[in-house]
């Protein structure tokens, strides 16, 4: 057990209680009020690297990427943190300057050790340039250097699913999910495509994977539904539809979807005889 804090430990002096209050504006979606606190204390100490990254960050999340450059620059330069970095080559690529933002996010891939965002936002500047190739080669190397980074193995997975390429997607999210197991939108992702490729026994086996660990997840309860209705398990389909169904008027209408769906030489059902049985109604 740790001890109890010292009452007579020293308190944050009040840039470092602005800097923390302007971080967890940024963490709770607050830009606006990151970028007041933040720029005050910018203003008042240019010299400060974290409140020059704080504000700039904070500028370029409400898409003022032209004003977040110089507080950014000012900030990596003082630090040369990866992502710092990252995030001027982000607010590069929004304001247009392309070949500056090539050259930060190339630099920003090579640095050691690996910062794997950098592989992502760097993806999507070039798949924004129509570089596919180049985009889907970057993300294989970036997700094999860290595949724990859940976002870009995604990212990875569906590109590839784009191309056709559903097997190559399947192994991206498999190795993500074994360097990550908790990761519920990888295991989704996953349960999606070996639905995609109609391996429906595995893609029920990880929709029940992510029901122990969200056991109110409405997609996944309908996922495994529909694969229960192709492995012909209709009684066990019904629950889950059902349960997802009382969820939301969404996921009431994708279950009726798959109910429909389902009915090909079974039940022919029409959407309102869907419904009821959802409902457990009789006519």
């Amino acid at each position: 057990m740790k001890p109890p804090p010292s009452p007579f430990a020293p308190r944050p002096n009040a840039t470092e209680q602005a800097l923390q209050a302007a971080a967890f504006a940024l963490q709770a979606n607050r830009p606006a009020e990151a970028e007041r606190i933040a720029g005050e204390v910018s203003r008042r100490n240019r010299s400060d690297p974290r409140a020059a990254q704080l504000y700039g960050y904070a500028l370029l999340m409400q898409g003022k990427a032209k004003d977040a450059i110089p507080p950014l620059e000012r900030a990596f330069k003082q630090t040369r943190d990866p992502a710092v970095e990252t995030q001027l080559a982000m607010a590069l690529r929004e304001a247009g300057q392309t070949e500056q933002a090539l050259e930060r996010f190339q630099h920003a891939v090579s640095r050691k050790p690996v910062f794997p965002p950098a592989f992502l936002e760097y993806s999507v500047l070039l798949l924004n340039l129509d570089r596919t190739a180049e985009a889907i080669d970057l993300m294989k190397h970036g997700a094999a250097l860290a595949p724990e980074f859940g976002d870009l193995s995604l990212q990875l997975a569906r590109e590839l699913s784009g191309e056709g390429e559903l097997e190559a997607s399947r192994d991206v999210l498999l190795r993500a999910h074994a360097a990550a197991p908790k990761n519920c939108d990888v295991l989704f992702s996953l349960a999606r495509t070996h639905q995609a490729m109609h391996d429906f026994e595995r893609a029920a086996e990880t929709y029940r994977l992510i029901l122990k660990m969200m056991p109110q997840d409405g997609a996944s309860k309908v996922g495994l539904g529909i694969c229960l209705l192709e492995l012909g398990r209709e009684d066990e389909a019904l629950v889950q539809l059902r349960e997802a169904s009382r969820m939301s008027d969404k996921l009431l209408g994708e279950a009726i979807v798959a109910l429909i769906d389902a009915g090909r030489g079974r039940f022919w059902l029409k959407p309102s005889e869907a419904k009821r049985m959802l409902r457990g109604e009789t006519k």
